[in-house]
């Protein structure tokens, strides 16, 4: 059974919904407007190996723009004492 998220298009309001086969449509809670729209949800993983692997493959990318930053900033310095002498 299905939880989805929705927007009101009268308010504005975003509720999520719980949907039954037994449902009817759902309705704005604040509003009680029929006139809604599905969102996208995000998900997120309940894998305890999914979420060490992103925060694995999170830690390795940002390694890597650090090693980026301290290269340019190596170049950076060694060009600049090239043009004081």
């Amino acid at each position: 059974m299905p939880i989805f998220e929705y927007e009101c298009s009268e308010c504005g309001n975003e509720f999520e919904h719980l949907v039954l086969h037994s449902s009817s449509a759902p309705q704005c809670p604040s509003c009680q407007s029929e006139n809604i729209t599905r969102v996208l949800s995000l998900f997120s993983p309940k894998s305890s190996t999914v979420r060490e692997r992103g925060l694995r493959d999170a830690r390795r990318r940002a390694g890597k723009v650090r090693f980026e930053k301290e290269h340019e900033e190596h170049k950076r310095i060694h060009k600049h004492r090239d043009h004081e002498h």
